[in-house]
C-alpha cells in the first residue's frame, strides 16, 4: 500500500509540474488601419514559425490561444499593409489594439 501511494504521490508532483510549463492563453484583439482608423478583415495571423493560427473577422477581431512558453511573436499580415511583427506578451486576453500602415 504504501508503495502504490508513493508512486501516486510522484505522480501528482510531476504532473503538477508540467502543468505549471503549459501556459495556454487566449487573446483577442481588433487590428486597424493606423492612418484611417478602420478595421482591416483577413489579416492572417501567424507565429514567427510560419504557422498561420488565425484571421481577422469582416470587423478586424480576432481571438487565438497561444501558448507563452512557446510563442514569443506574432505576425500581422494582409495585402497593401506592412507586416507587424508584435511579442505575445503584449497581447492579452481584453481587447487589445494592433494598427497596421498601408504600403506606399
Amino acid at each position: 500500500m504504501l508503495k502504490i501511494a508513493t508512486i501516486l504521490y510522484f505522480l501528482i508532483i510531476s504532473l503538477s509540474v508540467f502543468a505549471g510549463n503549459d501556459l495556454e492563453v487566449t487573446v483577442k484583439g481588433k487590428v486597424i488601419d493606423k492612418n484611417a482608423r478602420e478595421s482591416i478583415a483577413g489579416v492572417q495571423i501567424k507565429t514567427t514559425d510560419g504557422k498561420v493560427i488565425g484571421y481577422t473577422d469582416l470587423d478586424g477581431y480576432f481571438e487565438v490561444k497561444i501558448n507563452y512558453n512557446l510563442v514569443k511573436e506574432l505576425n500581422f499580415s494582409a495585402l497593401s499593409y506592412e507586416a507587424l511583427i508584435m511579442p505575445s506578451n503584449a497581447l492579452s486576453s481584453t481587447l487589445t489594439p494592433v494598427e497596421l500602415i498601408e504600403k506606399q
